[in-house]
């Protein structure tokens, strides 16, 4: 139920951001946000963290894990926004819908990587305050003995 809970949660979550940057981009144009495409921002938010969780959850070659995660949030976006909403017009033909899906491929491959570098950096930084409590705790340094492998900041002392 708590996964459940989880996935609403962060769905609600892209959901505001989605229709944030839809709204951003209403301003300039004449365009509004209509009751439809609230709808469709609202399934591709939810599908948006389905697609986190099984991201998250499975165990299996990271870069199958990714692809994987790719064509699901491709077919979404795809079905929701291109093929659902009708923002491509007829008269735009293969054309739009091939550009529109590069915009999406580049915009999704820019955030992976952000994400991957933040995720890597954060860690390296756990291992390396793993790495200092445990040399602490080997050389008995350590103030008392049950939390010697817990990291405890210097301005606690």
């Amino acid at each position: 139920m708590k996964r459940i809970e989880q996935i609403l949660e962060r769905g609600a979550g892209y959901c505001i951001l989605i229709l944030t940057i839809l709204s951003l981009f209403a301003n300039h144009t004449t365009d509004v946000i209509t009751f439809k495409l609230f709808y469709l921002s609202i399934a591709l938010g939810m599908i948006i963290a389905v697609a986190e969780f099984m991201y998250s959850v499975l165990k299996i070659n990271p870069i199958l894990k990714m692809l994987m995660h790719y064509f699901l949030l491709l077919g979404a976006f795809f079905i929701i926004f291109i093929a659902g909403s009708g923002y491509i017009k007829e008269d735009a033909g293969v054309a739009g819908v091939f550009i529109a899906i590069i915009i999406y491929t580049l915009i999704y491959f820019v955030l992976y990587g952000i994400t991957r570098l933040v995720r890597a950096t954060v860690s390296a930084a756990d291992r390396a305050l793993d790495a200092h409590s445990a040399k602490k705790a080997k050389s008995g340094k350590g103030k008392n003995s049950k939390s010697q492998s817990e990291y405890t900041p210097r301005f606690n002392k």
